[in-house]
């Protein structure tokens, strides 16, 4: 298992909460932070240094969301 962090931010930018995420690889670490979300309208998922996607509100409501 692969150790992510997910951020999440208000619609202001402002950082609201992170969580840890535990995945296989990005594309599960993805659609985990996804199921995190309560409040948040972006979520930025890193895995250490790396940036591994930047979502917005519109990602929760698609059946997969797009990595950037």
């Amino acid at each position: 298992m692969i150790a992510y962090r997910a951020y999440y931010l208000d619609d202001a930018g402002c950082f609201t909460h992170a969580e840890w995420v535990r995945a296989l690889n990005d594309d599960e670490a993805i659609l985990r932070a996804r199921k995190f979300v309560a409040t948040s309208v972006k979520c930025e998922l890193w895995q250490g240094a790396r940036v591994v996607a930047r979502l917005t509100l519109d990602d929760w409501t698609r059946p997969y969301p797009r990595a950037c």
